[in-house]
């Protein structure tokens, strides 16, 4: 967000018991020069290994999200893969 790549956006969204609650999305900007158009994920894990800004690295940002994700009983499978991808190219 600090480079405006991506916008917040309010949204509902269902919990596992049907309850409805308010969300904050983060959607990338497609036409903002740093966005990427791949859905490769050799090619996202690449670029996540590699990455980095004032607020730190991607990887570590990537990682921190996935733990806290397990510690809310929450698995992304796709989070988890990308993590793995990741960890193949930096450690």
């Amino acid at each position: 967000m600090v480079h405006g790549l991506y916008r917040p956006v309010w949204a509902q969204a269902r919990l596992a018991d049907g309850r409805r609650v308010s969300v904050i999305a983060f959607v990338a900007e497609t036409t903002h020069p740093q966005y990427r158009a791949t859905d490769e994920l050799n090619a996202v894990a690449a670029d996540v290994a590699m990455a980095s800004g004032p607020l730190g690295s991607n990887r570590e940002y990537l990682t921190r999200l996935d733990d806290a994700l397990a510690r809310w009983g929450i698995h992304d499978p796709h989070v988890s893969d990308l993590v793995q991808r990741v960890k193949v190219r930096v450690w």
